[in-house]
């Protein structure tokens, strides 16, 4: 990775085993992600894919992730616009402790880059 990222457009972190959806977050997650993050610092983004949800969002986030592929989190609910939104709000909150509502700023309010979320 290190002789490599130079050439990619972002670095997937894989957060479970490959294969099944469902799967629990693998707890070494936010440490790789940490690890990642120092390695290439703000130079590139960092996705994760797997067990995200609006826990696991939040110690991604705050671990340098900024692109969250969720599956088993959003088409399991019967609001899928509702799931994403509080996995968009809960990766922000991470980010941002000291805003007292929580919720993630519109595009309009906001001067940070719009965390983008790809539903599986």
């Amino acid at each position: 990775l290190e002789k490599t990222w130079r050439n990619a457009d972002f670095i997937l972190v894989m957060s479970v085993e490959p294969g099944l959806g469902g799967q629990r977050f693998l707890p070494q997650t936010p440490q790789r992600l940490a690890d990642i993050r120092a390695l290439v610092d703000n130079q590139i983004p960092l996705a994760v894919d797997g067990g995200i949800n609006s826990t696991t969002i939040a110690a991604a986030a705050a671990s340098g992730a900024s692109i969250f592929i969720a599956g088993s989190a959003v088409l399991s609910q019967p609001d899928r616009v509702h799931a994403l939104v509080a996995l968009r709000d809960a990766a922000h909150a991470a980010l941002n402790p000291d805003r007292n509502d929580n919720r993630a700023p519109s595009r309009v309010e906001s001067d940070l880059p719009a965390r983008p979320f790809m539903a599986a």
